[in-house]
């Protein structure tokens, strides 16, 4: 019985084809969608410096209290910016049909909270790389190679465009892994009527 996906999103490029990519799998396997959004504790913005060190005590105490109402403030934004950005998406899940939509805020790492989350779901959906990743390098998402060696489910990964998936290739070379590969294609429904190259290369 599949009852939910988890679906991870964020403010990057790859966030509405998360969404619609996590719409299709819901749709054929009857399941229920959680969006997820994280606040990471150290997100990669330029931090205020702290000049406190060699100013007077009063002035001193003065700028620290200024900078924790900074970081207070900033707190505030993140949280509201990620409510907006669930109720984005769920908005997007919405419209193609889909009726069982939650969504979830929480601090931290993306994959220390996906890990404490995918024992009640069937399904991960992330997007191929994140807001932070260097586009011009053209490599997979840090945050995506952690959650794929960390988990324990199937993950859905999600290109930048989304487009209704017909076929799928598995790439065979007779390995415990790849048979394995070949035995959940061949069972797990989300794949089934779609398909299959099986490739493998050789002598």
């Amino acid at each position: 019985m599949h009852d939910k996906l988890l679906a991870c999103i964020d403010d990057s490029a790859y966030t509405h084809s998360v969404c619609d990519h996590a719409a299709w799998a819901a749709q054929r396997l009857g399941a229920a969608i959680e969006l997820l959004h994280v606040i990471d504790r150290h997100p990669e913005t330029a931090p205020v410096a702290d000049y406190s060190g060699n100013i007077g005590l009063d002035a001193r105490e003065a700028l620290l209290r200024e900078l924790a109402d900074i970081d207070a403030r900033r707190g505030k934004l993140a949280q509201e910016h990620g409510r907006l950005l669930l109720d984005a998406a769920r908005r997007r899940i919405e419209a193609a049909g889909i009726t069982k939509v939650e969504t979830r805020l929480r601090h931290g790492e993306l994959v220390e909270t996906v890990g404490e989350l995918e024992a009640g779901v069937d399904l991960i959906v992330i997007g191929k790389r994140g807001e932070h990743a260097d586009f011009a390098k053209l490599h997979l998402g840090s945050n995506l190679e952690r959650v794929v060696r960390a988990s324990r489910h199937p993950i859905l990964v999600a290109s930048r465009a989304f487009k209704p998936i017909a076929q799928m290739a598995i790439a065979f070379d007779g390995g415990a892994s790849s048979r394995k590969a070949v035995e959940m294609a061949a069972s797990h429904p989300l794949l089934r009527g779609l398909r299959c190259h099986l490739v493998t290369v050789g002598g």
